[in-house]
């Protein structure tokens, strides 16, 4: 599984996390401003091999945060991408949610693409999601709420970028307002 959250799912995630009524923590440091959750499968053996091969490519880059584990170590990590929807109300009371599909080459455009939007329409856009194959919003299963404009947009800017078959999820976007 290869999962990202950007810096809007970020915030949210860390104003959740000081709610009174909340039991956890934000395991990377607050300039942390995107995030890659990746699971590999295989043997323990395998695995071992393949945590340290790729924790070497991802120091190249000299991430300001890096974690490694195997079974409950990196259940944290995953309780933030569960966290990711009672978050995004801290971005506002509504939402419109739904999964879209881009190349994984061409993912930055696509979330550069959804803040423009949001930027022109007023409204937070938060980026996340699985990257990989996945499901195309179809502009016909748009509804009359007012929330759908920024959807009908990103479905316009997904179209026009090179919508991929359906499958798994992709990339989720929310608009709150």
């Amino acid at each position: 599984a290869l999962e990202f959250m950007a810096e809007t799912v970020l915030d949210c995630l860390a104003d959740l996390s000081t709610d009174a009524n909340q039991s956890f923590s934000i395991p990377w440091p607050h300039e942390a401003r995107a995030v890659l959750l990746i699971q590999l499968d295989g043997s323990e053996a395998a695995l071992a091999s393949d945590i340290q091969r790729l924790s070497a490519v991802l120091e190249q880059e000299n991430p300001v945060y890096l974690s490694t584990g195997m079974g409950e170590t990196e259940e944290p990590l995953w309780e933030m991408r569960r966290l990711i929807n009672p978050a995004s109300y801290r971005a506002g009371p509504d939402k419109s949610s739904d999964d879209v599909t881009v190349p994984r080459g061409r993912v930055k455009e696509a979330v550069e693409g959804y803040q423009a939007i949001g930027r022109e329409l007023g409204v937070t856009v938060l980026t996340f999601g699985h990257l990989g194959d996945g499901n195309i919003l179809r502009p016909d299963d748009l509804t009359d709420n007012p929330l759908d404009c920024p959807l009908r947009r990103t479905v316009d800017l997904i179209c026009a970028i090179e919508p991929l078959p359906e499958g798994k999820h992709a990339v989720a976007v929310r608009f709150s307002s």
